[in-house]
């Protein structure tokens, strides 16, 4: 394929020139014009007539016709057998069938016999039976994001697959259940947290909007969701020891100063688990969050603390301490009523969260401080 144009390749072996040759042959098009791009395509492959089926980047399946016999190209075919005995003429196109409307049309297939899996890139796979110009549609699923893979296992009874956001599903042939295998990052982690006194779970946070826990002995992620759109920039897990309704709670910050809060073991609130959310914490980004006895943290762009009610998500007091963006923000192991700042201003403060005032302050002559 290349734009809207196919070819089919016959491979001969020139006697002559000691060498394989290629001989072109384009598919024939409907008269009125069939203007696509194909992704990609293949050979239909089981007892069912010989086609080529291309998927399109507008969402349609497309059928051509091709060899009626084993082994002879189209192009050849035509010339070799006499017309009257072909019930169909050779690559041609017979059918368009619209699948999907979504963005990035078709970018996987899967074929066997009179069956054909269809992936798209809004995320859905469909399973299609028919052949030539019938096709009719027979089970249909949602993934997470686009479906850029799909690979029928050797039982015939199950497909792999793959999506844009980095997730493996095994499916069901025929009903097209999912079941998640693998999950995995797509860009830059921005940050890693531990919350378990035995250290078995790490929460991640990247860059494309997705959030997940992760079991360390089996390294499958247990937990996981996503802003579409958005970047995240911090995150922080509560401790088993820390305060009450906070042990698990997975604490994220964002680029658009958004503060989300998700129990990934609670089954009430919702597939993503989310529990609260904070819309609009700071002006600018979020650079650091934590749980301390007290309160929710939150450290931003802007250069100001605030310390949120456990119980409301109010605002209860800010600092304004720091003349440029907080990069780290660390509560005192000893003292959980003292928090520790640093940020591109050069100065590291120690803060007291129950007396709402600054203890101390050390000033770098040069250099910024990023942790």
């Amino acid at each position: 394929a290349s734009g809207s144009q196919l070819k089919e390749f016959a491979l001969d072996y020139n006697v002559r020139q000691m060498q394989f040759e290629l001989e072109p042959a384009p598919m024939t098009m409907p008269s009125s014009g069939l203007q696509r791009v194909h992704n990609l395509g293949c050979y239909s492959q089981g007892d069912v007539p010989a086609f080529v089926l291309t998927c399109t980047s507008a969402g349609e399946l497309c059928a051509f016709a091709t060899a009626p016999e084993d082994g002879v190209p189209s192009h050849m075919a035509s010339q070799a057998a006499d017309s009257s005995s072909v019930q169909r003429k050779n690559g041609v196109f017979r059918a368009c069938v619209p699948v999907s409307s979504g963005k990035g049309g078709l970018l996987s297939l899967a074929q066997d016999g009179e069956y054909v899996w269809l992936g798209a890139g809004d995320g859905k796979v469909k399973r299609f039976r028919g052949e030539d110009q019938r096709w009719e549609m027979e089970a249909e699923v949602m993934l997470d994001a686009g479906v850029v893979s799909l690979g029928l296992c050797a039982d015939r009874r199950t497909l792999l697959a793959g999506t844009t956001a980095g997730t493996m599903f095994t499916l069901d042939a025929g009903s097209l259940r999912p079941t998640m295998l693998f999950g995995a990052h797509t860009a830059p982690v921005v940050g890693a947290a531990f919350g378990s006194a035995t250290s078995d779970r790490v929460a991640t946070a990247a860059e494309d909007g997705t959030v997940r826990l992760w079991d360390l002995n089996t390294y499958e992620a247990t937990f996981q969701t996503r802003r579409v759109g958005q970047v995240a920039t911090c995150i922080h897990v509560g401790a088993d020891d820390g305060p009450a309704g906070t042990p698990g709670l997975v604490l994220t910050g964002w680029a658009d100063g958004a503060v989300y809060c998700h129990d990934p073991f609670s089954k009430d609130n919702g597939q993503d688990g989310l529990v609260w959310s904070i819309a609009k914490a700071h002006a600018g980004k979020v650079t650091a969050i934590a749980f301390s006895e007290l309160a929710i943290l939150t450290a931003g762009e802007d250069g100001k603390l605030r310390a949120w009610t456990l119980g409301g998500r109010r605002c209860e007091f800010e600092f304004a301490e720091h003349s440029k963006a907080i990069t780290a923000m660390l509560v005192d192991t000893e003292d959980p009523t003292r928090v520790h700042t640093c940020g591109h201003d050069q100065l590291v403060v120690t803060l007291d969260l129950k007396r709402k005032r600054r203890v101390t302050y050390h000033a770098l002559r040069e250099g910024q401080l990023t942790s």
